[in-house]
Order: C-alpha cells, then structure tokens, then sequence
C-alpha cells in the first residue's frame, strides 16, 4: 500500500493525486523508506517538503483541483504514520491527541510562510478519514528497516558506512591522499590511526545524534509524549541525554577501531 492507492481509496482522482505526489517526493514515508543510516536524519527538514515556498507558489499557479483534500490526506499521513512507527517502537499507545496538534502546526507553518511570501490563498485543512490498518502498514515497514539497519545492526559497521559517506572524509581525502584507498568497513579504522575520531564526531554530529534517537527509541519515546515537531526540536537542539548517548557510542567504536 502507497500514498497514491490509499489517496485513490479515500475517493480522490488518481490524475489529480500524482502531481502532488511528484512534487512533495512522496512525503516522509517514502524519503524514510529509501533513506540510509541514519535513518531519521530525513526528518532534520520536518515539515520543509509541505511548507517551501516553491511548493505553495506551484500550487496556488496550477489551480488544482481539491488540493486542499490532497495536501490534507498527504500531511494527515505522514504524521499519522510516524506516530504509529513510535507507537510500535516504545510500545505505547498511539496519541491521536499529539497527532493532530502535529497535523495543526504543519498548516499554520503554510499559512505563515504563505502570508510572509504575500499570498492571499494557500493549501487549508480538511478532515480526513485514514483506515488505521492501513497506517499500521505503513509504520511496520519502517520500523522494520530500522530495526534491521540500525536498533539490532552492528553500530561499528553501521558508523564505517556513515564515515565512508560523509563529508568530512571527502575532505580528508584531499589532505591524505591514501585514505582514498581505504575500504568499506575499514574507513572508522583509517580514522583513527589519524588520531581524528574526536573530530569526525563533531563534524557529523548532526547526523549521528540522529542515529543515537533512533537506536535509543529516545525519538520513539518522545514523540508518544511531546509530538513530532517538538522532538525534532529537541534533537536539533542536541538535548544532553542524546549527547550522552553519543558519546557513549563514539567511545565504543574507538576501541572497537584500535581492536581492529
């Protein structure tokens, strides 16, 4: 089951769906389902695909029909689904309650980001009716993606793959010219024979405090208490507990590095 089938059960025209689909990139659902560790570093842009300015300018321009139905189903969704993916994961009860004030913030965003740009019309909430098996089938993939790439993966192998990716190698590459040579799965090792585990932590601090949310279930657990935008906030703003996390982590791979 995808956006587009679940839009066209709720009694919207497929023609007019597919559109909106292309140009939010199949909301978050689909950025996490292709996304790679860390996983919920797809969420460090929350709302940014349904509130651009781009976005609404390209909206308001097309005139599209039931725009407001879609945009609602589409945003209705995503928060729904990832409420249920914490749901799952922290074993507590889905809080329609904390969803719905999450669905509320997204559409006063629009409208400020609308009203600052000068638009007069702008995407407005319709109530949507979403089978919750359907929504449970969507959070049950993810998390199992997550489950098996990151909360029961090897961390080790799961970080070497995040620094062999990174940008911080990339310009290590320019200043070592041998580290160009290194491989998959021995990229963590070549680090630390440079003594710069330290520095490649903070570089990509950012993204690893995300990876730390996600295997910790401190995302889970936060969004079934505070909602989505607000635990975004508090990674992002690098809450103490997951900096501790972090550093517990970096701790581990520097010995599992000079093991190796």
């Amino acid at each position: 089951m995808n956006y587009i089938a679940l839009a066209e059960k709720t009694g919207l025209n497929k023609d007019l769906v597919v559109p909106v689909y292309k140009k939010i990139n199949g909301g978050y659902f689909v950025s996490l389902s292709y996304a790679k560790p860390p996983i919920l570093y797809t969420l460090d842009n929350w709302p940014k695909k349904y509130v651009r300015k781009n976005f609404l300018l390209w909206g308001l321009t097309k005139h599209f029909e039931n725009i407001d139905r879609i945009l609602s189903l589409f945003i209705t969704l995503d928060v729904y689904f990832l409420h249920s993916m914490a749901a799952i994961l922290s074993r507590r009860n889905f809080s329609l309650s904390l969803a719905e004030k999450d669905i509320e913030k997204i559409f006063k965003l629009i409208e400020e980001e609308a009203l600052s740009q000068g638009f007069t019309s702008y995407p407005r909430r319709e109530d949507i009716t979403i089978d919750p098996v359907d929504i449970q089938a969507l959070a049950v993939e993810v998390v199992e993606k997550r489950k098996r790439e990151e909360i029961n993966a090897d961390l080790y192998y799961v970080v070497d793959e995040i620094a062999y990716q990174s940008d911080y190698v990339n310009e290590l590459k320019g200043k070592k010219s041998w580290v160009k040579s290194v491989k998959r799965g021995d990229m963590l090792k070549a680090i630390g024979i440079q003594g710069k585990m330290d520095e490649f932590f903070e570089a990509e601090k950012s993204k690893l405090v995300y990876l730390v949310a996600s295997t910790t279930l401190y995302f889970d657990n936060k969004v079934t208490e505070v909602g989505i935008t607000d635990t975004i906030k508090q990674i992002k703003s690098e809450d103490p507990i997951l900096i501790e996390e972090l550093n517990k982590l970096r701790e581990e791979i520097k010995k599992k590095a000079e093991y190796f």
